[in-house]
């Protein structure tokens, strides 16, 4: 990648990771609250690099999914900061072999999710599609 392209690169990230940051502050009408959460309907696009993955044992599921696999945690980390990623799994059993391990370079798309609605805020992103750009 030329310096010009790499800059480009860089400064995209910079300013998806400042509009996820930004989308806590949406206007309410893209607020739905649910419980104590509240969830913004907006999806984000973020890179950066898995940090501290946490991988949950497999759940009970419903009826149609009798378990749930690939459940996990991990913090996206770049040059501006860092966010929680909440993965939620899937029914099939070899998920958790498609998680990004520690430092792996990633693409993650999701919902961002408020749970503290008062400053400061606890902000994560509810992963909806997952791509590991590179693998260490």
């Amino acid at each position: 990648m030329d310096l010009p392209s790499a800059l480009a690169h860089r400064l995209a990230i910079h300013l998806e990771v400042r509009i996820a940051r930004r989308a806590v502050n949406l206007a309410w009408s893209n607020v739905a609250r649910i419980g104590h959460l509240l969830m913004i309907r907006t999806l984000v696009t973020l890179e950066g690099v898995t940090r501290q993955p946490q991988v949950l044992p497999p759940a009970l599921g419903a009826r149609k999914c009798p378990a749930l696999y690939g459940q996990a945690t991990f913090v996206l980390e770049d040059e501006t900061g860092s966010l929680l990623v909440l993965v939620l799994g899937s029914c099939n059993p070899g998920a958790v072999e498609a998680l990004p391990k520690n430092g792996d370079r990633v693409r993650v798309t999701g919902m961002v999710q408020v749970l503290k609605s008062v400053a400061p805020r606890n902000v994560r992103v509810q992963a909806t599609q997952l791509q590991i750009l590179e693998s260490y």
